[in-house]
């Protein structure tokens, strides 16, 4: 769901072997000593900003790497399914159903649109998610992102 939070301290391997090396714990159950990054101070602020109030959000890489490749496809879907009369959803990838409603769903969905009031994430957040995205343009993989529609 999430790459790489600003708040990541993101080591180099060289340093990540070294300090493993003389780690106190090199258990399988201790990760062999290899730790390749540290939460900075204010984690709290990043995972606040990803949960939200435990308010509906589209998942970062689905944001910036899949739907935005069709985004008024993806809100004319979204728009369909919020004219639903439901209490619930039931998602793919957690373990229970999530109490919402049509417009929390649809709400879910406006980083898609120019003049949406919503910023659930700091742009910081979606750095490697960003580069992702170019390298896998600069190559071709993928077309680009679409702009984001009215």
């Amino acid at each position: 769901m999430y790459f790489r939070p600003s708040v990541l301290e993101i080591h180099p391997w060289s340093s990540v072997l070294g300090n493993a090396l003389t780690a106190p714990e090199r258990s399988r159950k201790a990760y062999f000593g290899l730790f390749p990054f540290l939460w900075k101070m204010d984690w709290g602020r990043s995972f606040e900003a990803l949960r939200g109030g435990g308010r509906l959000f589209v998942a970062p890489i689905l944001q910036a790497l899949i739907l935005n490749r069709a985004p008024q496809e993806t809100l004319d879907w979204a728009n369909r399914v919020a004219s639903w009369d439901f209490d619930r959803i039931i998602p793919c990838h957690f373990d229970c159903a999530i109490a919402t409603n049509p417009r929390e769903f649809r709400q879910a969905f406006s980083f898609l649109e120019k003049h949406s009031d919503v910023s659930l994430l700091p742009e910081a957040d979606f750095q490697l998610l960003r580069d992702i995205d170019a390298g896998l343009n600069k190559i071709g993989v993928v077309p680009p992102a679409k702009d984001k529609v009215l």
